[in-house]
């Protein structure tokens, strides 16, 4: 009896310190004002990032620590990093049954560097095979066309710029108390905006057609693309406690693509003057090319409501990723060595994004 008396007190002094025009619902406007629903209109979402950026098709060197008719080759690529991120979104809702319109901007800025290195004898035959081949030099660079060119560095630079804009019209489900659903669709677009800077020295001594030696072979190329089409999504949530839910989302876009590649090629060798071959090469078109994403994550959020306005807060973090196919478009050779052959094809690599989301939510 002590016990029911005691609960009994608890309960009546839990709904005395609780705000009785303020109630949790699990839509995207939980805030309700007695039975009346929340009359506010605008939303804003505050996100940091932090992503890593990675991308197929980048590898710069191929490392031959064995003779020419031995060799034992380590392909190198860029060691990408995790950097932070911001992202914007508003919104409002409109005054029909649970619909909503918004627009995100995401920004994100990756600065990759990195190198490789092995030393050998420069006069030495073993040299043909021992050292770093070059995968981006053009194979008609230098007299001897390449195919005998080892370095000793290699040095990559990569940088990324990615601005995404999504316009989105959203529909609440609620299929209860604790689970809801909100399909999507809309417009999504993006610049990505890639530069990839090469270069190997110093290098060996060939004899073949004449004695050369390979002093540097510099490769600059930029890959710039445009993206806009239609993209559609569904999100998901499962409320644990009136504050605390579990939330995942998937999405997707085909997007029409806009690309501008190009590259420029520095080589210079000495026989007996110096040599310097330069070759450039751009192109544009559009194409298509889709794009997916994911996420999932923890949310708290309350409500703060008075008889003439209401807010609903919140804060969540999440693990996000996006996939973008075919995003490397840097040309590259890969034609048999021949003398000023300049054949070449794109890379074709994807582009990937992932890491932590940290929100901060304001439905006013």
């Amino acid at each position: 009896m002590k016990k029911h008396i005691l609960f009994l007190c608890a309960l009546a002094l839990t709904n005395l310190t609780a705000d009785e025009n303020c109630s949790t619902l699990p839509s995207s406007r939980p805030c309700v004002r007695g039975d009346l629903p929340d009359q506010t209109n605008m939303y804003t979402r505050i996100s940091f990032l932090y992503w890593q950026c990675a991308e197929k098709g980048l590898d710069f060197a191929l490392i031959n620590t064995q003779p020419q008719f031995n060799s034992k080759l380590t392909s190198r690529h860029p060691s990408f990093q995790w950097d932070p991120a911001f992202r914007l979104l508003l919104g409002t809702h409109l005054p029909i049954d649970n619909w909503s319109i918004d627009l995100g901007y995401s920004i994100f800025y990756q600065d990759v560097r990195d190198e490789a290195h092995h030393s050998f004898d420069i006069n030495s035959d073993a040299a043909f095979g021992s050292g770093i081949l070059s995968v981006w030099t053009s194979p008609g660079a230098f007299l001897s066309n390449n195919i005998y060119a080892r370095w000793q560095s290699a040095f990559a630079k990569w940088k990324i710029h990615a601005h995404f804009l999504d316009l989105m019209l959203r529909h609440d489900l609620a299929l209860g108390y604790a689970l809801s659903f909100q399909p999507s669709f809309g417009l999504k677009m993006a610049m990505l905006q890639q530069r990839y800077v090469l270069s190997y020295s110093p290098g060996n001594i060939v004899y073949l057609p004449a004695e050369e030696t390979l002093l540097s072979s510099t490769v600059n190329m930029n890959n710039r693309s445009f993206n806009l089409g239609p993209g559609a999504g569904c999100s998901t949530r499962w409320c644990l406690s009136p504050r605390w839910n579990l939330f995942g989302s998937l999405s997707g876009a085909l997007l029409g693509a806009h690309f501008q590649v190009g590259r420029n090629e520095f080589d210079v060798s000495s026989t007996a003057s110096t040599i310097i071959g330069s070759y450039r090469i751009s192109d544009r078109y559009w194409t298509y090319r889709p794009q997916a994403a994911l996420s999932f994550g923890m949310q708290w959020s309350d409500c703060s409501c008075s008889k003439t306005s209401s807010l609903h807060y919140g804060f969540s973090a999440s693990y996000e990723a996006q996939y973008w196919w075919r995003q490397n478009m840097m040309l590259r050779h890969y034609d048999a060595p021949a003398a000023q052959s300049h054949t070449m094809s794109p890379v074709q690599g994807d582009l990937f994004f992932q890491g932590l989301t940290v929100d901060a939510l304001f439905d006013f």
